[in-house]
């Protein structure tokens, strides 16, 4: 009888554990019902970056950078990863850059407020 109840008390508590996890899932963008975004939009959100980036010689700064990040639940950002530059630190000022973000509107999936990973690239066109 002790075995019966402890094996029933021990599955009772993966089951619950395993329900937590689920709910801290990072959805990708095609999997949920409504696409984290930016207060404002993206328009808003290009302005936000061209505001804050910093370029220190324009004439070798040009290139795409993709970047890629976490929007939680509380719509604040994390977990930031360069998946491309073109050197000359580009992805670590768009890293920097993002993580002056101000919170987002989180993704939503079956009407509840999920986590989201976003991959956000970032063309810079050379100065003349």
């Amino acid at each position: 009888m002790k075995k019966t109840l402890f094996a029933i008390l021990f599955f009772y508590t993966l089951s619950g554990f395993a329900q937590e996890v689920q709910n801290d899932s990072i959805y990708k963008i095609s999997e949920v019902d409504k696409k984290p975004e930016f207060t404002g939009g993206e328009s808003s959100f290009y302005k936000f970056i061209g505001s804050k980036f910093v370029v220190e010689d324009k004439r070798k700064y040009h290139g795409k950078i993709i970047t890629e990040f976490v929007v939680e639940k509380d719509g604040s950002l994390s977990n930031f990863k360069t998946i491309s530059d073109f050197g000359f630190g580009s992805g670590d000022e768009a890293i920097r850059v993002l993580k002056l973000s101000p919170n987002w509107v989180p993704a939503k999936k079956n009407g509840k407020v999920v986590r989201s990973v976003y991959n956000f690239p970032l063309t810079i066109n050379k100065a003349e």
